[in-house]
């Protein structure tokens, strides 16, 4: 009887040790699971207070679309330019105060730049410039581009917001005659993305679709 009695203690002992090391397991799990996920919910939320609300994401994004337009075009903000003295001749010329290095520092390195291919009669063909081909070699004349007289205007609307990334769709609007800034008629659109993303703390122009 007594070997029973101790047989039956025995194994209630080995009983209540695993169940003791069952829960002791399952507290020590679920401790371990509730801080993951406690530090992966602190995470989320630093990560989701960092991105930009829309209205800050179209404020970056407008000036610095409104940059790359008149990157191409040679005008102010971006070309700072002044007169020179009288010369012999009674003229005065334009002195460009503005370098291509510093307005390069607004795209990134690998930025991608397109426009319509003028020279196909297909709407759809574009061509991709480089950032040399992009900045005009007569930065703040202003003269001797070429453009689409029935162009309008272009607006942005966020698509995506990420940390370190910013993609626009830029729906830039056309009418059906020339120099239609002056009318309110739109015959067609153009929907392109426009990319801007962060780099050493500064937003840049990343990939930008010349309307006009």
């Amino acid at each position: 009887m007594e070997n029973k009695s101790n047989k039956g203690l025995i194994a209630l002992v080995v009983i209540l040790l695993v169940a003791v090391l069952g829960l002791t397991s399952y507290i020590v799990y679920d401790k371990v699971l509730s801080k993951e996920k406690e530090e992966k919910e602190k995470v989320e939320e630093i990560v989701e207070k960092d991105l930009l609300s829309e209205e800050e994401a179209l404020s970056i994004g407008n000036e610095l679309w409104e940059y790359a337009h008149r990157t191409y075009w040679g005008g102010e903000p971006v070309w700072k330019s002044h007169d020179g003295e009288v010369n012999e001749y009674g003229g005065r010329p334009i002195i460009c105060d503005t370098t291509k290095e510093e307005v390069k520092q607004k795209y990134t390195k690998d930025v991608e730049i397109f426009m319509d291919d003028v020279s196909s009669s297909n709407e759809e063909d574009t061509l991709k410039l480089s950032i040399d081909e992009f900045i005009p070699s007569n930065a703040c004349s202003g003269a001797g581009r070429g453009g689409l007289q029935n162009y309008k205007e272009t607006n942005l609307s966020v698509k995506e917001i990420k940390e370190d990334e910013i993609i626009f769709i830029a729906t830039s609007e056309y009418c059906g005659s020339s120099f239609c800034h002056e009318s309110t008629e739109t015959v067609k659109e153009l929907k392109k993305d426009f990319i801007i993303q962060k780099e050493n703390d500064k937003w840049l122009i990343a990939s930008f679709y010349l309307p006009n």
